[in-house]
């Protein structure tokens, strides 16, 4: 018997090693290029790497500006640009591990410049009507809003700066992010804290949760955001967005971790992303069974607020209890959940990315007081709202992501219309631009 225990043991660790030491941690960003949103307001972000422009690698980053026009002329807007390391890895203004460039303080390939879409103009620059050398001319393609035009100048070293916001702002001591009316905060690496205008802290906690069976069925197992070993690394701050940086690693057991994969928060004041990204040698399943992962946010207590998602004919009010309508919710494949408060409204959406997409995912929502499931500090589901990932078999080795994204709308605001702008591509065309420096 002592024999048969021994042979288990060594066979339950040979299998986890197998299947996470086959995930190799890559950066969570956001792919470059343009925002996949459309809505020109301050949710939509258009972003470029280096190597979209490249007659502008190598100039300094204090003398990159970007500008709009108008009727009136034309002006600059706020943009950001962040600097990665050799790694892939953003470097940090803050922190016990900031990290450096290669070439700091330069534009290169890898490195991404912002700015908010609807900042771009609806006027084309007339000749001469910038500052500097104009290096480039970016379209902003809106297939159901109107085509807006933004210029990136090479001008004089510091003659434009944007200074960080006043609104972004980040306690490392409480390990919370603050914006405009939004405060974001962590716990040991996992998101456990938020409050909207001001309020009561609305959040349970993130929770991740992945099981799996081996030996045809025989054996199960689970792990949850608790087993997440967490290194902060720090932070940077612009006039855009604040990114936080953390390193992480999973507890398999018997002494035994999985390699260190890097995750980042992106927070703009009025919306987060929270994308982790990794890497498989294997498919999934080529050691597991019935692999399920779940990511959910458990909210602490909404009662009396309401929930809508696209293809619902009515809002349903959160009270504490399960109905048929709201059970029908966790069968769909809606990647959007609007929470509807008396004075503002949370929209969330949960994605893959596209090597995902052939597996099944479903919505995952549950809305009961008793229930309670740990590690969860505070018992119930208030609700809970995510997604669930199973049937992987199609899921291939290589490059996956999964995000959620949440963001703050006014009350009584027009959700159907909200999700239609934000799901419609956005198409962002350079153009290589030079014009003799104006007077």
């Amino acid at each position: 018997m002592s024999s048969n225990s021994s042979a288990l043991q060594r066979l339950r660790k040979c299998l986890f090693l197998a299947v996470f030491l086959t995930m190799q941690g890559v950066h969570g960003g956001p792919a470059s290029g343009a925002s996949t949103d459309s809505e020109f307001g301050s949710f939509e972000i258009a972003r470029l790497t280096g190597a979209q422009v490249p007659f502008l690698v190598g100039v300094p980053i204090d003398q990159i500006a970007a500008f709009a026009c108008d009727d009136g002329g034309c002006h600059v807007i706020a943009s950001q640009i962040d600097e990665r390391d050799q790694f892939l890895h953003w470097v940090l203004d803050t922190g016990p591990q900031t990290g450096t460039d290669d070439d700091p303080g330069r534009f290169d390939s890898t490195d991404e410049l912002i700015f908010r879409a609807v900042d771009a103009g609806l006027t084309r620059n007339p000749p001469g009507a910038l500052p500097g050398e104009v290096v480039a001319e970016l379209r902003l393609i809106d297939p159901i809003g109107q085509t807006r035009w933004a210029y990136l100048a090479k001008v004089a070293p510091a003659s434009v700066q944007t200074a960080p916001s006043a609104a972004l702002s980040y306690d490392p001591d409480a390990d919370r992010l603050s914006g405009a009316g939004v405060v974001l905060g962590f716990t040991d690496g996992v998101p456990q804290f938020l409050t909207l205008n001001d309020g009561p802290n609305l959040l349970d906690r993130l929770k991740i949760r992945a099981s799996a069976t081996a030996l045809f069925g025989l054996l199960r197992f689970l792990r949850t955001e608790d087993d997440l070993q967490t290194e902060f690394l720090g932070w940077r701050r612009g006039p855009l967005r604040l990114i936080r940086a953390q390193r992480q690693r999973v507890r398999l057991g018997w002494g035994v971790r999985s390699p260190a994969f890097v995750s980042y928060t992106y927070f703009y004041g009025d919306h987060a992303e929270m994308p982790v990204g990794f890497r498989l040698n294997f498919p999934p399943t080529y050691f597991f069974g019935d692999v399920r992962v779940k990511a959910i946010l458990d909210f602490r207590d909404l009662r009396g607020w309401e929930i809508w998602t696209p293809g619902v004919p009515a809002p349903l009010r959160i009270t504490g209890e399960m109905s048929a309508d709201k059970q029908s919710l966790g069968n769909s494949d809606n990647h959007w959940v609007i929470l509807r408060g008396p004075e503002s409204e949370l929209a969330l959406r949960f994605d893959v990315s596209p090597s995902l997409v052939v597996a099944r995912r479903r919505l995952s929502y549950d809305e009961r007081q008793t229930s309670g499931e740990a590690p969860d500090p505070v018992a119930g589901s208030l609700p809970a709202v995510g997604f669930e990932i199973d049937r992987w078999e199609p899921v291939a080795a290589g490059s996956h992501e999964l995000c959620a994204a949440a963001y703050l709308l006014p009350a009584q605001a027009d959700e159907a219309e909200f999700v239609r702008r934000h799901d419609a591509p956005l198409r962002l065309d350079i153009a290589e631009k030079r014009t003799v420096p104006a007077p």
